[in-house]
């Protein structure tokens, strides 16, 4: 019996023993990994809610940046705007004008030479003269010198007169061309690049043919002074003509877009 109850101490103690050595190692170390997991969870837990705030707060710094990126924007495109309508208005009213201008300019030059008006002067008394020469604006020297010489040399009164006229009208198509230039000069940031280029280079003719037709100016070669004329003549033709359809083309094209801005 004492045997008996001996082995079964053995056997219990080999049961316990296999107990603690297989089961209890294996418990505890579960419950460490579920200790170790809950920690974990929870610096992951810190660390996502770190992460959102940075994320939410670098969000609304780059959404802060881009609306004002956005406003610059828009402040911009609205400028851009006005400086085209400003651009496009101010075309419609200065290009009719500019070509106004250079038309008259033109025709001025063109008249010092060719088919000329004139007055019969030997048919006019001298009364009718003096007044004449008041509304050409003659100098007070002149007039008096040209009205000496009308009643005893007619003649030398007529040429002085004449000579006096050249001159008056030569002033007239220099000032008109003065005007042309100068309107060109302080309304070209309006125009165009071909507006101006053809302005421009128009104008260098006109003027060139304006010095040409100086009725004070030595020509020592008449043919080739007429030659180059002509020339120049042909030229600001097809230049007027280039001038008219480029801004013609322009102001066409700006109606249209003005039209589909309008529909839109």
């Amino acid at each position: 019996m004492i045997i008996i109850y001996e082995i079964l101490k053995i056997v219990v103690g080999l049961l316990i023993g296999f107990m603690l050595g297989s089961y209890l190692p294996s418990y505890f170390k579960q419950k460490g990994k579920n200790l170790a997991t809950v920690e974990d969870i929870g610096k992951i837990t810190r660390l996502q809610e770190e992460v959102k705030n940075i994320f939410h707060s670098s969000l609304e710094e780059q959404k802060s940046e881009l609306n004002a990126k956005l406003e610059e924007l828009k402040h911009q495109q609205n400028k851009l705007l006005k400086d085209y309508e400003l651009y496009t208005v101010k075309r419609f009213e200065y290009y009719p004008e500019f070509y106004k201008e250079i038309q008259w300019s033109i025709s001025n030059v063109k008249s010092l030479r060719g088919m000329r008006t004139t007055i019969d002067f030997g048919k006019l008394s001298k009364t009718e003269i003096d007044t004449f020469m008041k509304e050409k604006q003659f100098m007070e020297t002149e007039k008096n010198q040209i009205l000496a010489y009308w009643d005893d040399d007619i003649e030398s009164a007529k040429n002085i007169l004449d000579s006096r006229l050249k001159k008056i009208e030569y002033n007239e198509a220099q000032q008109s061309y003065f005007d042309a230039n100068n309107f060109y000069l302080l309304n070209k940031m309006f125009f165009s690049n071909s507006v101006t280029k053809i302005g421009e280079e128009l104008l260098t003719k006109i003027f060139k043919l304006l010095t040409n037709y100086d009725p004070y100016l030595t020509i020592t070669n008449v043919r080739e002074m007429n030659e180059e004329n002509k020339e120049l003549l042909k030229e600001i033709k097809s230049l007027e003509a280039g001038l008219f359809s480029q801004m013609k083309a322009e102001l066409s094209k700006s109606n249209k877009q003005k039209e589909l801005v309008s529909s839109s």
